[in-house]
Parts: C-alpha cells; sequence; structure tokens
C-alpha cells in the first residue's frame, strides 16, 4: 500500500508540529494519519501511536516501519491506534491541566485518576462538584469502566485500571528545558487535531521569552560589573524511612532539606535571569541542617520551593533561618502567590512567565518593580487563589501582557511607571537564550 510521508491530506486542516525543544515526544505525518511517539526514558521503552480520522484505510505497521515511522525496539510498547478527535479523556496529573484547557478542550476531561484536592483550576474544580467530572483517587487500579474514555494521559506514577482507552504516557516532569517543557502543548493538541492552535500559542510564548531576553541584553550591558545574584531553591521535606514504623520512631526520619540537581529548568529560568542557581550533581540529594546552613546560607534569594508550609518550617528552624542573608535581608519566597497548586499547574504551560517571576525577585533591588505571579513574598504577602469560575465553558484567562521590544536602556519601564501590563521588561541574559537552542 502507498502512502505519503509528511504528505497533505485528510488531517491537514490540522497543520502540523514538530518538537523543536521537547526530548520526550515527537510526530510524523502521513498522508492521512500521524505517528506519535512518547517515552524512551531510562530503562523505559517508546510507545507509538497511530492516529486517524474515523473510517481511513491505514497501512499495515510493517509499512510504516519500512517508511521510518515507526522504529521498533526491544522493550517498545505495541503500537496503538487512536481515532482522532477524542473528546473523553482521562489525566493523573495536574500539571496536564492548563495545557488542556488553552486548547479549549477543559470539557474532554471526564476522570481525575488523583485527587481533585491538589486542582488550582476553579473551572475544572466546578466540574468535579457537578458531577461532570469524576475522581478516582490516587489508588491504583483505576476503575473508568463507566466514564467511556478514548484516552487516558498519564505519567510515571500511572499504575493502569479498567475503562482506561488508551493509555499515553506524558513526560513532562522529564524535560529539562523551559520550552521543552512548554511545548508539551503540541503534544496534546495532536490527539485533538489542533496542531495550528498549538502552533500559535507555542510561538507567543517563545517570542515572547526572545523579546524579554533582547531587552536584558539592553539593560546588562551596562550592569556587567554587577554581582550574581545567587539563588538558593529548596525546602524541608521530612518522611518515613518505613512506612510501617511512625516517623516518631527512633531512626525512622528521612529526608532533611530537599536541594535541586542540576540541568533543571529552574535553574535555566534563574540562569536566563542574570543569576546563579546553586544546585547538586545528583538528584534526591537530602541536606542535614548543619550542611544546609554551609549551603545556603549566604545565598542572596531563597525560593522555598513548596507553597504549603512556610510559616511552619520557618518557626521549627528560627534558630538555623534567622542566619540566612535572604531571610536577614527579607527575600525568600514560596510558590503560593496563586494558591498552593497553581505553580505545579499552569507553571509548566508558561516558561515566559517563570523567567520574569525569577526575574523580578532577583531585581528587587535595582530599577525594575513588578508583581510576580507565581511566588510569594513570605514576609509581606498572603497565600493568593486563582479566583472564581463564573462559566466552566469559559476560555483559559492568560495573566501576561505583551512584550514592547526596546532598543535603549532608557526605554525600559522604570519602577514608577511599572505595571502588571509590563511585566516583561526585566533583567535577563540574553546568552542563557542559547541554551534552549
Amino acid at each position: 500500500m502507498m502512502f505519503t510521508l509528511l504528505g497533505l491530506a485528510t488531517l491537514a486542516s490540522a497543520g502540523e508540529v514538530t518538537n523543536k525543544y521537547s526530548d520526550t515526544w515527537s510526530v510524523q505525518y502521513g498522508e492521512n494519519f500521524k505517528v506519535v511517539k512518547t517515552g524512551g526514558l531510562g530503562d523505559n521503552g517508546y510507545a507509538h501511536f497511530v492516529l486517524s480520522h474515523e473510517g481511513e484505510v491505514l497501512p499495515s505497521e510493517e509499512d510504516m516501519i519500512s517508511a521510518g515511522l515507526i522504529e521498533l525496539q526491544e522493550g517498545d510498547v505495541a503500537t496503538q491506534y487512536v481515532t482522532t478527535p477524542v473528546s473523553r479523556i482521562a489525566i493523573d496529573s495536574t500539571t496536564h491541566i492548563t495545557f488542556l484547557e488553552m486548547l479549549e478542550e477543559r470539557a474532554a476531561i471526564k476522570v481525575l485518576a488523583m485527587s481533585s484536592y491538589y486542582v488550582s483550576s476553579p473551572c475544572l474544580q466546578s466540574l468535579v462538584t457537578s458531577g461532570d467530572v469524576i475522581e478516582t483517587g490516587w489508588t491504583a487500579p483505576h476503575n473508568m469502566s463507566q466514564s467511556e474514555v478514548d484516552v487516558t494521559f498519564h505519567g510515571s506514577w500511572w499504575g493502569g485500571g479498567e475503562g482506561t482507552g488508551v493509555e499515553v504516557g506524558v513526560w513532562d516532569h522529564e524535560e529539562t528545558n523551559l520550552l521543552g517543557v512548554g511545548e508539551i502543548i503540541k503534544l496534546f493538541s495532536v490527539f485533538f487535531d489542533k496542531e495550528d492552535l498549538a502552533n500559535e500559542l507555542f510561538d507567543l510564548t517563545e517570542e515572547r521569552l526572545n523579546c524579554v531576553s533582547h531587552n536584558g541584553e539592553i539593560f546588562g550591558a551596562n550592569h556587567e560589573d554587577d554581582d550574581d545574584v545567587k539563588v538558593l531553591y529548596a525546602h524541608k521535606y521530612v518522611y518515613q524511612c518505613d512506612w510501617a514504623q511512625p516517623i516518631t520512631a527512633e531512626g525512622n526520619e528521612c529526608g532533611g532539606w530537599s536541594i535541586p540537581e542540576c540541568g533543571n529548568y529552574h535553574e535555566q529560568a534563574a540562569n536566563i535571569s542574570g543569576s546563579v542557581f546553586l544546585c547538586d550533581q545528583a538528584a534526591g540529594v537530602y541536606l542535614s541542617d548543619e550542611d544546609f546552613v554551609t549551603w545556603g546560607k549566604d545565598a542572596d534569594v531563597w525560593v522555598y520551593s513548596s507553597g504549603s508550609d512556610w510559616d511552619s518550617v520557618y518557626e521549627d528552624n528560627k534558630g538555623i533561618l534567622e542566619t540566612f542573608q535572604s531571610v536577614i535581608n527579607q527575600r525568600v519566597y514560596d510558590t503560593s502567590k496563586a494558591g498552593v497548586n497553581d505553580w505545579f499547574e499552569s507553571r509548566p504551560a508558561s516558561p515566559d512567565v517563570l523567567v520574569e517571576d525569577f526575574s523580578t525577585i532577583i531585581t528587587k533591588e535595582s530599577q525594575f518593580s513588578y508583581e510576580t505571579t507565581y511566588l510569594r513574598d513570605v514576609f509581606t504577602e498572603s497565600v493568593g487563589d486563582v479566583g472564581e469560575c463564573a462559566d466552566t465553558t469559559s476560555p483559559y484567562v492568560f495573566v501576561v501582557g505583551e512584550c514592547e521590544r526596546i532598543e535603549t536602556e532608557e526605554e525600559l519601564p522604570t519602577a514608577d511607571t511599572a505595571s502588571q501590563q509590563g511585566l516583561s521588561c526585566l533583567m535577563l541574559l540574553s546568552a542563557a537564550l542559547a541554551m534552549m537552542n
């Protein structure tokens, strides 16, 4: 059977997407179908999904393999077939929600294979309350047999279940590139035949990040002698070493001060913002109190990487934390300005806003004065929220303004003229943008 690779036929009206920055997925187009490839992380194999409209005659898997559309290796999941556009889906991660809402597909979510307690979106919360979306909780296997879902989008903790439809892994948490995370919107779009919309939204994000980086080059050229701001990104997390024993049992307390692994997109955002990000070459590192003081007390800014427990952690550890420069100078921020959950939910889809937040807290003492979106000043601001949902069919609301490209430092806004609409004109280092390419 003959078919055309990258041909423009039945599915052409939806446009095409490519992964410019993402490492965890790819898509190729045939004449009347598309092949999505996901996974390949660690010891896990790849998964291939052939997407087409109902009733299309497709080439055999052997023909697709011969054409290079499918490359099966040992350990790969068997090829699965999906009819698009999908209309009923399940998700098991809050990081999927904003991407779906941006694509105007909130109504397609029928099952939360998790707890709605962690959902930030007020409109999705309303759909759960009304019974239009059911939640199965975290415990697997998940029973979705009554929901008739087409596809379940899941992350690494997925345990399977009944009535899940085609199971598609979305590995946004494995992306290390800022734009690679934001580009996950393209992966979702393929299943809804909304590639054109995804391209438009992602291009706006990319252009905006380019714009703020350009503006940063103009500002940074006149501030080359300024000392780099050191950013501490850490929180305290203590857990039971043996889950069968109480944490108070002798020798059963694990964890400590959690510090990040180098190479993640938080480091990239901080570097683009002109700062030095404190990190470790290893993953999953926890420091003792003594080691944490040595590690972080001289940092200029502290992003407490949790949105729910700063007050209690500070009270319990005041003796050591009062020696930290970031605490002394009241430059500590947690992730709860838009509520305790939104940092985890909408931030992955907004890499440009993440950079702006870092830039805002780093340039606090400079001429800039902006309002952050996610990062809360723990000394002066209360825990925020994302508001209420007036209509569950309403579109996703974008909270950022346009970036006005400037050519001289004099065109940058001052503290007196800065506003939320002008969020994007911040001190950034354009050289760091090359890390994305």
